[in-house]
């Protein structure tokens, strides 16, 4: 549907703002939402093989994060992936640090994604300051 394509278009503007004064040491990450819950998971689990990459992902000024899908896991999946989703998104949050996040689903269904993604990144998606673009499959 382009939400990726949709996606590199924003990142790309938003590296054109490096033309703009202050912006010009501004940084830049994407990340597929597999790859990154699989090192928090890791993280979580005691392991320090991805904490270079997860500090970068905490403190670039521009993260997207690309192939986000609601469900796909039991209870406690869910309840755990929220749990290392909200340090990381909170941490961005704190900072007023802008992400790009691309839904495979059509987040419109969904009244509360708190229980899939933690309450930080269901405020990103339900805040006034956040813009969406809904891209829809059309029935035939």
């Amino acid at each position: 549907l382009g939400r990726t394509m949709i996606a590199a278009i924003l990142m790309k503007e938003a590296i054109f703002q490096r033309l703009l004064e202050g912006h010009a040491t501004d940084t830049y990450a994407w990340v597929p939402f597999s790859t990154l819950c699989n090192r928090l998971f890791d993280k979580a689990n005691g392991s320090s093989s991805y904490d270079d990459e997860i500090s970068m992902y905490e403190e670039v000024d521009w993260l997207v994060v690309d192939g986000i899908q609601v469900g796909k896991l039991n209870d406690a999946g869910r309840q755990f992936r929220s749990n290392v989703l909200e340090k990381l998104f909170g941490e961005r949050m704190d900072k007023n640090l802008p992400n790009i996040l691309v839904f495979q689903d059509d987040i419109s269904q969904f009244d509360d994604l708190s229980q899939d993604f933690g309450p930080t990144i269901n405020s990103i998606i339900n805040s006034r300051k956040t813009f969406r673009v809904a891209m829809v499959e059309k029935k035939k």
